[in-house]
């Protein structure tokens, strides 16, 4: 199981704070990734600051916190977004300017990245994957197969 901390899109002073959540999915995540959690019974659009795997059980980790840890509803993105450097940049923006770190992310990317909810609906990211071609052997291919090659 990871143990999250992660950025909510809520911009105000006193949730200036990292949340920790859990996930123990199939999906890849790391630092950088926006992933969707359930915060004050609506949904949220987060983005995970920090990783750490852990053999303990939510139980477990919740009697340590002192909190009830939940787990995130799904992850956003199938790679990272923001790179150590950029969550650097914004923790020096926010401690210079006195803001909170997520107002900075939120007027740093563009809109279909945005950590907000309503960005969801934005157009979306897309990911391009690339082939390598071996040989270009066409006897006993399709003709759809070929027209790929």
């Amino acid at each position: 199981m990871l143990l999250l901390e992660v950025l909510i899109e809520h911009s105000t002073h006193h949730l200036d704070r990292l949340f920790s959540y859990t996930y123990s999915g199939k999906k890849t995540i790391g630092a950088g990734f926006r992933v969707l959690v359930e915060f004050n019974h609506r949904r949220a659009v987060a983005y995970v600051v920090s990783i750490e795997d852990t053999d303990k059980d939510i139980a477990k980790i919740s009697d340590e916190k002192g909190f009830i840890v939940q787990s995130i509803l799904d992850v956003i993105d199938e790679q990272q977004l923001l790179i150590p450097e950029l969550m650097d940049l914004a923790e020096r923006v926010s401690s210079y300017y006195m803001a909170p770190q997520i107002n900075v992310l939120q007027t740093m990317l563009p809109p279909s990245l945005k950590p907000r909810y309503a960005s969801l609906s934005k157009p979306k990211i897309a990911y391009e994957k690339y082939v390598r071609l071996i040989h270009r052997e066409e006897t006993g291919l399709t003709a759809k197969q070929i027209e790929y090659l």
